[in-house]
């Protein structure tokens, strides 16, 4: 789900692109899990299935997988509850990658973050857009944030997700 904010600053082009990426993901999710969808209410809080006693948020193959690294989301660009946040009600996070899902505890990521990055104040996250331009080594452990948003996120290595007790699901 893309909120209205994030609309009115991204181009048509990269909301489809991105609406698309985690629409398959879920798609594929749920057909290799048969993963109970969420409710409209729940998709609001960052669940979009429930399996057994688990409240999961899927989040799609992106670029970063690719080189090794992982977007982490603790505000969104409204400044509220991101994915990672402690106050969003999944209890876990499946990463698709490009053969299978990494699902971990989400507060297990959350403290494996802080643990990295520290914790975040407005004075400790950079604002800039595309700041992984350069590679993801220069952004690596900090926070971030965008220009004219209000979110806040980290970058970690693929290698600190799989260290964290998780599942494979392919």
């Amino acid at each position: 789900m893309i909120s209205n904010k994030a609309k009115s600053l991204s181009s048509q082009a990269h909301i489809h692109h991105s609406l698309n990426i985690g629409r398959e993901a879920e798609r594929i999710f749920k057909e290799i899990t048969d993963a109970i969808p969420s409710t409209q209410i729940q998709n609001y809080l960052h669940i979009d299935f429930n399996l057994g006693d688990k409240a999961i948020d899927v989040k799609g193959y992106k670029k970063s997988h690719e080189s090794g690294y992982i977007l982490v989301e603790f505000l969104n660009v409204q400044g509220k509850a991101g994915w990672c946040s402690s106050e969003s009600k999944n209890t876990h996070i499946a990463f698709q990658m490009k053969d299978c899902f990494i699902l971990v505890e989400k507060r297990n990521l959350r403290e494996k973050c802080i643990s990295l990055c520290g914790n975040f104040t407005p004075q400790t996250v950079l604002r800039g857009n595309r700041l992984h331009r350069d590679g993801y080594d220069k952004v690596l452990y900090k926070w971030l944030g965008r220009e004219k948003r209000e979110d806040v996120f980290c970058y970690i290595k693929l290698f600190d997700l799989t260290s964290l007790p998780h599942d494979t699901i392919a």
